[in-house]
């Protein structure tokens, strides 16, 4: 196929050979008659027809929706994807992976054995079960789960152990609704636009948020004391077992954002406080787990480092993290997640219930 003449040395209509090496491959047009779904643009003058995808789409002919975030439970994981669709995968136990039918999502988070997401409409969902949460172990999605919010519009949802917390986002302002484990009804967390919900070994609630008006960190029974709040305040905060890492904002000399150093604290025995990036690092996202941590880094020494994966702590099997350039990572329990630039997300680490295939599409 793709050649013709007396001696099958000329390429046929709709082959090319373009890189002069005797192959003759699919032009543009063979390879993708729909033009790359529509989604991409198509070059073949290297040899080789290949898609560059629009940002949101992926696949060798732009043909699904790209991933945009995954996140993270105890022995499941879940993806949120261009379009809104949710994918779960992992441990069906209470029902973490049962996404709810038709769902439509701007944004998704997991605690241990449940899922949240927040619909097209700006309101959370939640399906799976958490001690004192979501209180229905046979998975289905709760909707109507105690303290989780019926009304308003949320911009943002993080969850984490046994507690979830959604943000209200407006242009002077950032406010969160939590619901879970000791809470009670319409619990909030005021001028917080960040927060990482952690996991105490007392089974308290613990959280970390990062203040809307000036970008300082604020906790609550997490051990130690956070760091000194920097000039440009903290961009980004996780939290693990009894410990936190938070992101530092920071400009470039033109005024760029660029964030900044990782800084982690909480429980000193932990090699997730003491392992942490050199503060000359700078990163661009941070995933706090277990006893495990990961950060993308986002300011390279060579271009070769840029978006790559820095992961520390005491879990061997998620500080080798895979190579390549990712744009969010996830880890907690003994595995990894990560969104790669090309839209598939690769995981690591334990899989014994599915939670971490080496590749999803």
């Amino acid at each position: 196929m793709g050649y013709t003449g007396t001696t099958c040395s000329t390429c046929a209509t709709g082959y090319q050979d373009n890189d002069g090496n005797g192959t003759c491959l699919p032009t543009c047009a063979t390879f993708t008659p729909t033009a790359c779904n529509g989604h991409g643009t198509c070059a073949d003058t290297s040899g080789l027809a290949t898609c560059t995808c629009q940002t949101g789409y992926a696949g060798s002919q732009c043909e699904r929706s790209a991933f945009v975030k995954v996140v993270t439970g105890y022995f499941h994981s879940c993806g949120l994807r261009s379009n809104g669709a949710v994918e779960c995968w992992g441990s069906t136990t209470a029902g973490a992976t049962n996404v709810p039918g038709g769902l439509v999502a701007i944004d998704i988070a997991a605690g241990d054995y449940f899922t949240c997401a927040l619909r097209s409409t700006g309101l959370p969902v939640c399906w799976g079960y958490a001690s004192g949460f979501i209180s229905n172990p046979g998975g289905s999605p709760m909707a109507t789960a105690p303290n989780l919010p019926t009304t308003g519009s949320y911009s943002a949802i993080y969850a984490g152990d046994m507690m979830a917390c959604a943000v209200s986002l407006s242009a002077t302002s950032a406010n969160a609704t939590c619901f879970g484990y000791n809470l009670p009804p319409g619990a909030s967390i005021s001028d917080a636009f960040w927060i990482g919900v952690g996991e105490a070994a007392t089974a308290q609630v613990q959280y970390a948020k990062i203040s809307y008006a000036n970008g300082a960190l604020t906790t609550f029974s997490v051990p130690g004391t956070p760091p000194a709040t920097p000039s440009l305040g903290y961009a980004q905060v996780s939290c693990g077992i009894n410990y936190c890492c938070a992101i530092e904002e920071s400009r470039t000399a033109a005024g760029q954002r660029l964030q900044g150093a990782v800084r982690c604290w909480g429980t000193s025995t932990l090699s997730t406080v003491t392992g942490a990036p050199a503060s000359t690092a700078r990163f661009a996202a941070v995933s706090a787990g277990n006893t495990e941590a990961c950060a993308i880094r986002s300011t390279p020494t060579t271009a070769a480092t840029d978006l790559q994966l820095t992961c520390w702590g005491q879990q061997s099997n998620v500080v080798l993290a895979p190579s390549g350039q990712f744009v969010d990572v996830a880890v907690a329990y003994g595995h990894g997640c990560a969104v790669a630039t090309t839209g598939e997300i690769r995981c690591w680490g334990s899989n014994s219930s599915g939670e971490a295939p080496s590749f999803r599409n």
